[in-house]
């Protein structure tokens, strides 16, 4: 069965698919279903996710899809620009898919999965769309994931800041160039 996180659409794999390949964080609860990162369910058996995008259906019927384009009307501005998941209450404050209240300027961006609805100002990751920090809003701070990394700072395999001089990877121990054949 295959299992993705909703957030990032990565495919999870290792132990069991119970880690990401983005973030690398551990899966919670019994069923590993849910991410400590984003608290997102991945899969339900109650077939109320999507079988595009993986993420759950809004409203009762589960005819409209929270994060693709199967929603049809938004043009009340409840549906954010980037994972399209319906915001709940008059004022668009409350994030239907964590719940969780909306701040940061104009309540635009959500405190738990940090999912920005506008960024043109290019401070999304491009891989999670989570805003990103560090080093001139540059770097992921979920998944460290380099906005651009032409300066090989960042492993080709699984696409982590490394460490170590900038030549090892942090979480695979790959390094990043290795002509000298010590890998």
């Amino acid at each position: 069965m295959i299992i993705r996180s909703k957030n990032c659409f990565i495919q999870l794999e290792y132990n069991n698919n119970t880690i990401c390949k983005i973030c690398f964080i551990q899966l919670e609860y019994n069923d590993n279903t849910i991410c400590k990162i984003c608290f997102i369910q991945l899969e339900y058996n109650d077939n109320t996710t999507c079988k595009n995008c993986f993420i759950q259906l809004a409203y009762n019927d589960n005819t409209i899809c929270k994060n693709c384009f199967i929603q049809l009307e938004y043009n009340d501005n409840t549906i954010c620009k980037i994972c399209f998941i319906q915001l709940e209450y008059n004022d668009n404050t409350i994030c239907k898919n964590c719940f969780i209240q909306l701040e940061y300027n104009d309540n635009t961006i959500c405190k738990n999965c940090f999912i920005q609805l506008e960024y043109n100002d290019n401070t999304i990751c491009k891989n999670c769309f989570i805003q990103l920090e560090y080093n001139n809003n540059t770097i992921c701070k979920i998944c460290f994931i380099q906005l651009e990394y032409n300066d090989n700072t960042i492993c080709k395999n699984c696409f982590i800041q490394l460490e170590y001089n900038n030549t090892i990877c942090k979480i695979c121990f790959i390094q990043l160039e290795y002509n000298d054949n010590t890998i």
